[in-house]
């Protein structure tokens, strides 16, 4: 029982099912990437400038990437995966949710 609760506790306190909910909505809409393209042109912003980086001390076998944006509206979102598009897209599935 104490677990259970626990577990509840958490999840409620990280809204996780809220984020699945919204991620899932997100990817039924579209490609992330594209998504906050068009949120940017529609709403007047300059076009979002990714910064892509290796993350250093990776290894050339594995390298993980991370990228990063800042977007005054909503502040800075960070992905990262082993590719430098695979992180731009975590990141921008992390502004669509909000957006949603």
């Amino acid at each position: 029982e104490g677990w259970e609760a626990a577990k509840k506790f958490v999840i409620n306190s990280l809204r996780i099912d809220e984020y699945a909910r919204k991620l899932e909505t997100a990817i039924q809409m579209g490609d992330p990437k594209t998504l906050v393209q068009e949120y940017f042109q529609r709403t007047g912003s300059p076009p979002p400038k990714y910064q892509a980086e290796r993350i250093v001390g990776t290894a050339e076998h594995n390298p993980e990437f991370i990228c990063k944006l800042h977007y005054n509206r909503f502040g800075s979102f960070v992905g990262q995966s082993e590719t430098k598009n695979g992180a731009i897209r975590k990141l921008c599935e992390k502004i669509v949710v909000q957006l949603i």
